[in-house]
């Protein structure tokens, strides 16, 4: 996650979204990289992204079997499902066409793939329950 955020940041910073006014330019045409800018959202993000690395690592874990291992299995597309819809719902507007269409997608993908997990859960646990000669 870190690494992520780090690639992010830095195609941003060759994007110029670091680039501030001189304000001390009475024409405002000077402009410099904004070091401090650059160097904050980066840490504070990477913190964030390690933090989020522990926990999703964790929940990874925890959904490799067990009595718990269900819900962990949806966990992610539980969360893709709810950021898209929270983007849809406050950024369509002014997002692209093409960008609108990529997160409908990813929300659709999200629905398919939560779907998919009760499904396997369900035959999982009937087969397993059908093997060992209960509910029968």
């Amino acid at each position: 996650m870190v690494t992520a955020v780090l690639v992010y940041y830095v195609t941003k910073a060759f994007l110029g979204d670091f680039v501030r006014t001189d304000l001390s330019d009475k024409t405002g045409q000077t402009t410099y990289f904004s070091w401090g800018d650059f160097a904050s959202m980066t840490a504070a993000w990477c913190v964030v992204g390690f933090l989020a690395g522990l926990v999703f690592g964790l929940a990874g874990w925890m959904a490799k079997g067990g009595q718990f291992s269900y819900p962990f299995r949806a966990l992610v597309p539980v969360v893709v499902f709810a950021e898209m819809t929270m983007r849809l719902s406050v950024e369509s507007g002014a997002s692209a066409p093409e960008v609108v269409l990529t997160w409908e997608v990813v929300r659709a993908v999200a629905v398919v793939l939560g779907v998919a997990v009760v499904t396997w859960t369900i035959w999982r646990e009937r087969r397993s329950r059908t093997q060992a000669g209960i509910g029968n």
